[in-house]
Parts: structure tokens; C-alpha cells; sequence
């Protein structure tokens, strides 16, 4: 009996608390999103940094949101801008095409500067507000300021101009039949004007560098209103996807940029100062208006760019700011290369 009392086994059941298994990942997840984030801040306040404040003005004004550019079908169509009485607002049937984006309002403080001396300019149209002060303008000493002041002359300079083009095209008989043919976007490098072809309306004579009497009509009309403005005008030639034959000579490079100068001509001939055009430029297809239409006659345009005077600021002040090559000017008047 003693034996089978040593013999006694004796099991001991031990339960150890457990975690809930394995750990999962999804703490992996939450991190990687700090870190992120973390990475997106720092990297804005480091642009915020090294940005001037004309570089954010730009930046700004690009994410403005525009309507009938991003849109194939949005350029003539319903969704667009539409003028009425006096100034633009949202409409979706009753002129679709004519304005595909605002330009800036509201009344904008000006500050009093002495206006240079230039012959039969008025004060307002050289300093954007009346010489009230004595004091010159710091304009080489705060390149900041002289292009915040360019800036509150070019939006109400813009929106005087968009409104007397929309009410030219929207009243004027011979021009009401082409109000979908015009498209005012702001951009910021400046106020932009396509003049677009379609099927019953074209500006140039098929396949050559002719103005129509309908492309003559829109030139006149425009070059009249934005002679108004003291700005510089730059003019550029589009054509749609028609493919030239393989080796020609003559390709939609040398059309766009031949139509871009047939329009120069015209209109510095009577009406523009020839001074004002600062560029003359030839995009062929690469900037077609509707891309999902390549063959489309609407593609088929020229641009008028009413470049704001704080671009043009910035232009002239590129290569001493950033350090990039500057280009000699060639002397006004010289024979081209």
C-alpha cells in the first residue's frame, strides 16, 4: 500500500494569461501615415521659406479654379461662364463659351506714388493711383511692393477689359454671332484671349496665312478694347491635328507662327502700338484646346495674352534674382537673324 502511494502521479494544470496572439500591423499603418505627414509639413514650410511673395501670388492664382478648359466638351458647351449686366456669373445655358474664367474683384487700396515723367500719360495709368505724395516710389529698393501695386492695376485694368469685351460681343450686331467664338480665362501670367474657328466661323483662309473678313472683324474688335490698357500683349498661333505630308517643308509649326504674325500685322497696323507686342509664337498642335478632339476646327486659334505687369516684373528681374543667363537685347529697329 506504501508503494502505491509513492507511485501517485500528480498533474498541475497551469494557465498562463495570454495577449490575444500575435500582434497585427495596423500600428505599422498609423506610423507610416505620422511620418508622412510629418514630411508634408516640413516640406511646406520649407517652400514657404524660399518662395517670394510674387512666386506665391503665382501659385495661387494657378489653383484658381476655372471652368470650360479642363473639359473636352466644356468650351461652347453647357457648364461655362456667361456674362450678365454687368460683371460674370455662373450660368450653364444662356452663353456657354464665352468666359472660362474671373477675373479678380473688389476694390484693392491703392498707394500713393509719384508718377514718373512721361508725356501724356495720366498719373493713374503710370502708378495705378492718383501722385498724392511727393515721396518717390521705392520700387528698386521693394520689388515685393512694386509688384503687389502691379498686380491691383492689372485686376482692375482685366476686369474693365473683360467687361467691355463681353458687352462688345454680347451687344455690337455683327460681333453677337460670334460671342461663343471668344474665350477670356485668368491666368497668371496675365488676362487670356482665344479666338476660336469653328465650322461656320474661321479666321484665316484653309491652309494659308490669309485673314478672313470674320478673323479681320474679331482682331479690330479686340486690338480697339485692349489698347485701353497700358499692358504688353503677346500673340500666339494654334492649329488643330492635320498632319502635313512626311519630309514637307511647310509643316503646322510654321502655319501657327505665320498666322500669329499675319495678326500681328494687322493689328499694329491701324490700331495697336506696335511697342506693346513683347512675344510672337508658334504652337502648332502641342497645346490643342480640345484634346480629346485633336482634328476638331475649334483648336484652330489665336491667343492675345494681356501679360500683367508684375510678370513682366519678374521677367526683367530673373536673371539678377535667380541666377539664370541673361540674353543681350537686341537694339529696337535691328535686322533679325
Amino acid at each position: 500500500m506504501a508503494d502505491a502511494k509513492a507511485a501517485e502521479t500528480i498533474i498541475k494544470k497551469v494557465k498562463k494569461g495570454g495577449h490575444g496572439g500575435h500582434h497585427g500591423g495596423a500600428w505599422k499603418v498609423a506610423y507610416a501615415d505620422f511620418v508622412t505627414a510629418m514630411m508634408a509639413f516640413f516640406l511646406l514650410l520649407w517652400l514657404l521659406a524660399t518662395t517670394t511673395p510674387e512666386q506665391k501670388q503665382g501659385i495661387a492664382e494657378y489653383f484658381t479654379p476655372t471652368v470650360g478648359l479642363k473639359d473636352a466638351k466644356g468650351i461652347g458647351f453647357e457648364g461655362g461662364l456667361t456674362p450678365k449686366e454687368k460683371g460674370s456669373s455662373k450660368s450653364s445655358l444662356s452663353n456657354p463659351g464665352l468666359v472660362a474664367g474671373q477675373v479678380e474683384q473688389g476694390p484693392t487700396p491703392k498707394p500713393p506714388t509719384e508718377a514718373p515723367e512721361h508725356p501724356g500719360a495720366a498719373p493713374e495709368q503710370l502708378t495705378g493711383g492718383p501722385a498724392a505724395s511727393k515721396e518717390p516710389a521705392p520700387a528698386a529698393e521693394n520689388p515685393s511692393e512694386a509688384g503687389q501695386n502691379g498686380r491691383d492695376v492689372d485686376a482692375e485694368e482685366f476686369k474693365k477689359i473683360q467687361d467691355s469685351l463681353m458687352n462688345a460681343f454680347e451687344q455690337t450686331p455683327e460681333l453677337k454671332q460670334l460671342r461663343n467664338n471668344i474665350i477670356i480665362t485668368n491666368t497668371p501670367e496675365g488676362l487670356k484671349i482665344d479666338l476660336v474657328e469653328d465650322e461656320q466661323h474661321t479666321m484665316f483662309v484653309p491652309g494659308t496665312t490669309t485673314l478672313t473678313d470674320t478673323g479681320k472683324l474679331m482682331l479690330k474688335a479686340v486690338a480697339g478694347i485692349i489698347l485701353r490698357s497700358q499692358n504688353h500683349v503677346s500673340i500666339t498661333g494654334h492649329t488643330e491635328s492635320a498632319p502635313y505630308p512626311p519630309g514637307a517643308a511647310y509643316t503646322n509649326w510654321e502655319l501657327s507662327s505665320d498666322r500669329a504674325n499675319s495678326a500681328r500685322r494687322y493689328m499694329t497696323k491701324d490700331v495697336l502700338e506696335p511697342e506693346r507686342i513683347t512675344k510672337v509664337l508658334g504652337m502648332a498642335d502641342r497645346e490643342l484646346l480640345l484634346p480629346r478632339e485633336p482634328g476638331s476646327p475649334r483648336n484652330r486659334r489665336i491667343t492675345l495674352m494681356l501679360l500683367r505687369n508684375s510678370h513682366m516684373v519678374q521677367m526683367h528681374q530673373a536673371p539678377a534674382e535667380r541666377g539664370l543667363l541673361s540674353v543681350p537685347k537686341l537694339d529696337e529697329g535691328g535686322p533679325g537673324r
